[in-house]
């Protein structure tokens, strides 16, 4: 089975502050949704509520990662 390459791009931030941000190709740990959710935010441009959701479902895919 063929892997597919993790490719890294840079953009700036979509919130408006403009930072570059290097940003992958696809998630690292398979939660498309929070990347496609999450994507082109700096950290600083992150609410606390949406830090911690981004936490959470990091954390959920590593672990369903560790599992499988």
């Amino acid at each position: 089975m063929r892997k597919r390459r993790i490719r890294i791009h840079t953009a700036k931030c979509r919130r408006g502050c403009g930072k570059v941000l290097a940003t992958t190709n696809r998630s690292i740990w398979g939660d498309e949704a929070s990347k496609a959710k999450f994507q082109l935010i700096c950290e600083g441009c992150l609410t606390h509520d949406e830090r911690q959701e981004m936490e959470l479902a990091i954390q959920g895919a590593v672990l369903r990662k560790c599992i499988s």
